[in-house]
């Protein structure tokens, strides 16, 4: 049997989206968040992607189990229902085996290095005789009602003026964060044509700037047209949409991209099946940071 290579099974749903002109790391989390309905946890940047390329993404987030989980539970997974696809990664694994005086224990196992698992996921909508523990999470909860823009420029600011990285603003063409000053550099607001695309871009350099030595020590080394440069590159785009999510400023506009811009990325991730999953792991992690500096007030 041929082992299931699964990098390449998210690159190439990633790169289905991608050729019907969705951009997929911008699409899933507007709204609310798919949950474990074990935990209630959410599940991670990778798996919400995952979750909104399946046509069982009726519900927006929604709460999740595997069959054997339905089963344990004693419902049902309804005939013809499909599963949505999740992955993993696992640091250990168990197997039953019989002690010195014949009793069966599990024993757990390490494996050298994090394996990459998949796992298949019905929603509650799906199942019978199964209830719905959690109500579908928004991203962000509680904290004082504020405005949009407001609250993503809340954000924005506790994380720049906590980190110490000063935002130049002037008229331009230049949006960048240097790694060598620490610093980032921005068009005027009024070079906008709207919020939405002006926090993406802010977005954009701001995870880029949580590679930095000192912060999450990312490879940031990359030039122009590297493999490097391109996974910093996604880390970055990925890191903007989640935080735009997060905070509130996506928008249909903000989420168009140009057909150079599609073509680009189904190269760069052609070219490399890994690229998708390092990429998701490192923009929720820096998103995660950004965030916790508002968190901490």
């Amino acid at each position: 049997m041929e082992k299931r290579n699964l990098y390449q099974e998210v690159t190439d749903r990633v790169l289905n989206e991608l050729k019907n002109g969705v951009i997929p790391w911008a699409k899933p989390w507007r709204g609310g968040v798919a949950v474990s309905h074990t935990t209630g946890g959410a599940y991670t940047f990778l798996n919400q992607m995952l979750i909104s390329f399946s046509s069982t993404a009726s519900v927006v987030g929604g709460e999740y189990l595997t069959f054997k989980q339905v089963k344990k539970e004693g419902g049902n997974v309804r005939k013809g229902e499909k599963s949505a696809l999740i992955m993993f990664y696992c640091k250990d694994y168990s197997t039953k085996e019989k002690d010195e005086d014949g009793e069966e224990m599990t024993v757990i196992h390490e494996y050298d290095r994090p394996i990459l698992k998949a796992y298949h996921v019905f929603e509650v909508s799906q199942c019978e005789g199964i209830e719905r523990r959690h109500t579908a999470k928004a991203l962000a909860e509680g904290g004082e009602v504020l405005e949009v823009s407001d609250r993503a420029e809340a954000a924005a600011m506790a994380y720049l003026d906590g980190a110490g990285i000063p935002l130049l603003q002037r008229i331009g063409d230049t949006a960048a964060y240097s790694c060598s000053e620490d610093k980032i550099v921005m068009p005027s607001r009024e070079q906008f044509d709207s919020v939405a695309r002006y926090y993406s871009t802010l977005f954009h350099e701001m995870t880029h700037s949580t590679g930095a030595e000192k912060r999450l020590k990312r490879d940031m080394s990359g030039r122009f047209g590297s493999k490097k440069y391109a996974r910093e590159e996604l880390v970055a785009e990925m890191g903007a949409a989640y935080l735009s999510a997060i905070l509130g400023t996506a928008d249909d506009d903000s989420l168009k991209a140009s057909a150079s811009y599609i073509e680009n990325w189904s190269k760069a991730l052609t070219e490399d099946n890994a690229l998708v999953v390092y990429a998701a792991s490192r923009a929720q992690r820096a998103a995660e940071y950004i965030m916790s500096y508002s968190e901490s007030k």
